[in-house]
């Protein structure tokens, strides 16, 4: 699971400096609210 981790931490590098810099998201917007870090909240919410 070595390689999966690398590229999972590469995407979400990715990711997070196109959040900090206003730039287009390099993924779907889906994808990106499924790695938020504030998934865990709105989940939740919803309960």
């Amino acid at each position: 699971m070595g390689s999966r981790r690398l590229t999972f931490a590469l995407m979400c590098a990715e990711l997070l400096a196109a959040q900090l810099h206003g730039e287009p998201l390099p993924m779907e917007a889906r994808l990106a609210n499924a790695l938020s870090p504030g998934r865990f909240r709105r989940l939740d919410q919803r309960l």
